[in-house]
């Protein structure tokens, strides 16, 4: 099968021969993470440094909107679901647990390097999450092993670690009560006389029990909501099992790659772990997930390149997160106001409040709804880049040549290729999970079919079902009226799904015979194109920020506005 997310297979010796050490890039990656931690945690009253907000004043820099009233910037890299500690303490373990993580990785010898990454991230889960969390997804992520891996020579130790792993998790603190653990015994005797023989001696059985196992957090989240939904009764799980559900995307490229035969029948649980078990997960952890997604991909770019070279990379893109993370707010809230003041136009940050608006009855205007759709879908862009940007810099300081999740969207002319600029891993994952199954097996003998129903499954049906409905029941609770309020935004992913089709059919039809960005007398057509497929992207959002009230006949209406027509309310 076709890949998106590539690399080609590296051995031992390659990464050894770029496992070179240089005192400068390691000094230069601590060096920057000393600036995060000044500039995002209260550390600097430890030290005795004056305030990011007070250096700023002595600067005569006046800055608004940058600023929190702990005077250090206002940021949006964050632990999720803990309290244990306030936002600038969490953020300080987790710069502090980076540091050592990536000397550790740095300097170690190559054997070492990946364990060494799962060390210091479980270190990190039970420091920020407790125990219990890191107990549950260890246990979650060992039962996918179990599943997937039932030959390996250490499996009965792998599944009582499992149930000793399931005990802390789901005991809480009554794990020494016989009633409690008692039960969990039994997991590792079931699993070697009655799962693992399945596994091992009946294929299609076996190959239910990995797809089941990859699409266990979707199945369990809906199957909870439609019990919730027709019994009353809502399902709660551990905080490790909730923070597995966020690692689905990941699971099931997993399942993607084995079946591709591009994993190791017998591979050793720890390579497994260091999969998925990275620092580079940790921060603002619900955010872009899938970034270094599948067995292939992390393993064909780890030290595939001189490591050197790939730090200093990662420092290049964290200069870019930095800048996005200190003046997103700053820069999208002033441009506002310039806006307003000069052009006499209203302008709303986010769509759902011109949203709430129109549905009150509010009279809105062509350029408000384009504008505040641009202006919001720009906040969004910064917003979301300050913090995968910081991703894709870390996994690459720790080695592995991750591709960015931007690419420059704003030199895209066609709805197809910014789909691929603005959302590329999340899009490599639609693809390889979606795409290519309905591609090579339907309307073979159609190809402008075949291209239409496939990009369909994956930009419609599978962005919104697997891509976006799930992590709103994530986010929301395993209710039933969560997917009923989930689906008015239906038209969102029909006109993206519908756009994207389209223009795939139209350039397999229609032949280029010019380079887009070529220069010419043409380039005033790109900078229309691109204007008009950025547009229509921002526009289509009226559709997936509804409100209490709202209906699909006035979102309808707020769309249309913003094309020029105006609909009787």
């Amino acid at each position: 099968m076709a890949r998106l997310l590539g690399g080609h297979p590296i051995t031992t010796e390659e990464q050894e021969k770029n496992d070179r050490h240089s005192p400068v890039a390691a000094a230069a990656v601590v060096g920057v993470l000393l600036v995060f931690i000044y500039l995002f945690t209260q550390f600097y009253q430890v030290v005795g440094l004056p305030s990011p907000e007070a250096l700023a004043g002595k600067a005569g820099l006046n800055l608004n909107y940058i600023f929190d009233a702990d005077h250090n910037v206002d940021c949006t890299l964050i632990i999720s679901f803990t309290r244990k500690y306030d936002n600038d303490t969490e953020r300080l373990i987790f710069f502090s647990i980076v540091t050592l993580a990536f000397l550790c990785v740095y300097f170690l010898p190559l054997k070492f390097k990946r364990t060494a990454l799962v060390f210091w991230f479980l270190t990190a889960v039970v420091l920020l999450y407790g125990l219990h969390a890191a107990s549950g997804l260890l246990f979650a992520h060992l039962a996918v092993y179990l599943i997937f891996h039932p030959t390996n020579k250490r499996i009965a130790i792998v599944s009582v670690v499992a149930a000793g792993l399931g005990i802390l998790a789901f005991s809480g603190d009554n794990y020494f009560n016989p009633r409690t653990f008692v039960p969990w015994l039994i997991l590792p005797v079931a699993y070697r006389y009655g799962l693992r023989p399945v596994l091992l001696k009946k294929p299609k059985a076996a190959s239910v029990c990995r797809l089941i196992a990859a699409q266990s957090s979707v199945l369990l989240v809906f199957m909870g909501a439609s019990i919730e939904g027709i019994s009353g009764y809502e399902w709660k799980v551990p905080l490790g099992i909730f923070l597995f559900f966020w690692h689905w995307q990941r699971v099931i490229l997993y399942h993607v790659d084995y079946k591709d035969g591009h994993v190791p029948k017998d591979l050793p649980v720890s390579h497994y772990l260091s999969v998925f078990l990275n620092p580079a997960m940790i921060p603002s952890w619900t955010w872009s997930a899938y970034i270094g997604q599948g067995y292939a991909y992390i393993s064909n770019n780890f030290l595939c390149e001189d490591k050197n070279r790939l730090v200093m990379a990662g420092l290049k893109i964290w200069g870019f997160s930095l800048l996005y993370l200190v003046f997103d707010r700053w820069f999208i809230y002033n441009l506002v106001d310039y806006l307003e003041d000069t052009f006499d136009i209203t302008l709303f940050v986010h769509i759902k409040s011109m949203v709430r608006h129109h549905v009150r009855g509010e009279y809105m205007s062509t350029p408000t709804v384009l504008f505040s759709c641009l202006i919001d879908q720009s906040r969004w862009m910064l917003l979301w880049a300050s913090v995968v940007h910081f991703k894709v810099g870390l996994w690459r300081i720790f080695g592995y040549n991750v591709d960015p999740h931007f690419n420059r969207p704003w030199l895209a002319t066609n709805l197809a290729n910014f789909w691929a600029r603005y959302a590329f891993h999340f899009r490599a994952f639609l693809v390889s999970a979606f795409y290519y199954p309905i591609f090579f097996r339907f309307f073979k003998k159609n190809l402008h079919l075949r291209v239409f129903v496939a990009t369909m499954a994956a930009a419609c049906v599978g962005n919104m079902i697997w891509g976006h409905m799930s992590e709103n029941l994530f986010y929301e609770g395993l209710e039933w009226e969560n997917i009923l309020d989930y689906l008015p935004r239906w038209p969102y992913f029909l006109l993206l799904g519908l756009g994207i089709s389209l223009v795939q059919v139209y350039l397999l039809r229609k032949k280029r015979n010019r380079k887009p960005w070529t220069w010419g007398w043409r380039i005033g057509t790109d900078v229309l194109a691109t204007y008009l497929t950025i547009q229509f992207y921002c526009l289509i959002h009226v559709f997936g920020r509804p409100v209490p009230g709202g209906t699909i006949y006035e979102y309808w209406r707020l769309f249309l506005i913003g094309l020029g027509i105006h609909l009787p309310g």
